[in-house]
C-alpha cells in the first residue's frame, strides 16, 4: 500500500524553528517530525512513501539521503517548484497512485495514538472517495456530517453543533480523486472533495476517533 506525507510547507507558526530547517525536520520527542510520520504509515502496513517538499527541500534530500536506510518503505520525495496546497500536493502525486484502489495521507505536523488503519474499515463498508479521521475537539475550522458521518459541508452559522468534528490530519483516499485533474495550482483537498461531491456524488465520510491524544505540532507550544 501507498500513503503520501505532506511536508512541503513554510511552517510560519513555528517561526523562528522553521528559518533554517523545513518543518517536517523540526524535532518532536527528539526525532524530526517526518521520521514519526513515517513509522505510523510503516505500521499500517504502507510500504512506498511520497513526500512533496518545497521549502529547504535541500535539508530534506540531504536528511533521506543519509537515512533512508533506517526505514523499511521506499521513500519518494517530489519537490514542488511552488506551493500546492494539500490538494495540489496530492494530485501532483497521479502518476505514482493512478491506479491505486486507495492510498493514506498523513500531515506531517500531527501527533495522535489513533491508528490510521482504522479508517480502512471505513472505506471497506462505504466505498467513499474518501475518509476523514475526526474529533470532538476545539477548532476554529471545523466540518459538518450527518448523523452516519458523511460529510456534507464545512462549518457555517446554521451548523448543528453536534454533527460537528473537527480534522485531525489523516485521510484514505480513493484512486478516483484524480478524476479532478492533475494541474499543478494551489489547490486545498477539501475543495477538491466538495467538487467531486458536487459533480459525481461521491461521499466522504468521517471516521470519529473519539477521545484519543492529538496535537497540532505546527504549534510550538505543543513541542
Amino acid at each position: 500500500m501507498k500513503g503520501i506525507i505532506l511536508s512541503a510547507g513554510y511552517g510560519t507558526r513555528l517561526l523562528p524553528l522553521t528559518e533554517t530547517k523545513p518543518k517536517a525536520l523540526v524535532e518532536y520527542k527528539n526525532a524530526p517530525m517526518i521520521h514519526h510520520q513515517i513509522l505510523r504509515l510503516q505500521k499500517a502496513g504502507v510500504d512506498e512513501i511520497l513526500i512533496n517538499v518545497h521549502h529547504h527541500a535541500k535539508l530534506m534530500h540531504d536528511y533521506f539521503k543519509i537515512n533512508s536506510g533506517k526505514y523499511k518503505a521506499d521513500i519518494i520525495l517530489k519537490e514542488e517548484k511552488d506551493i500546492l496546497g494539500t490538494g495540489g500536493g496530492i494530485l501532483n502525486f497521479h502518476s505514482n497512485l493512478k491506479n491505486e484502489k486507495c492510498f493514506f495521507v498523513i500531515n506531517v505536523d500531527i501527533e495522535t495514538d489513533f491508528k490510521i488503519e482504522k479508517l480502512y474499515e471505513v472505506f471497506e463498508n462505504k466505498n467513499p472517495l474518501a475518509v476523514l479521521a475526526v474529533q470532538k475537539r476545539h477548532s476554529a475550522r471545523k466540518l459538518e456530517f450527518t448523523k452516519d458521518m458523511k460529510l456534507t459541508r464545512r462549518q457555517s452559522e446554521n451548523s448543528v453543533t453536534e454533527n460537528l468534528f473537527a480534522f485531525n490530519g489523516m485521510h484514505l483516499i480513493s484512486g478516483s480523486v484524480f478524476r479532478y485533474g492533475f494541474e499543478n495550482k494551489l489547490t486545498d483537498i477539501f475543495d477538491v472533495y466538495f467538487e467531486l461531491m458536487k459533480l459525481y456524488g461521491d461521499e466522504v465520510y468521517g471516521c470519529d476517533t473519539g477521545a484519543v491524544v492529538f496535537k497540532d505540532l505546527g504549534k510550538k507550544e505543543n513541542l
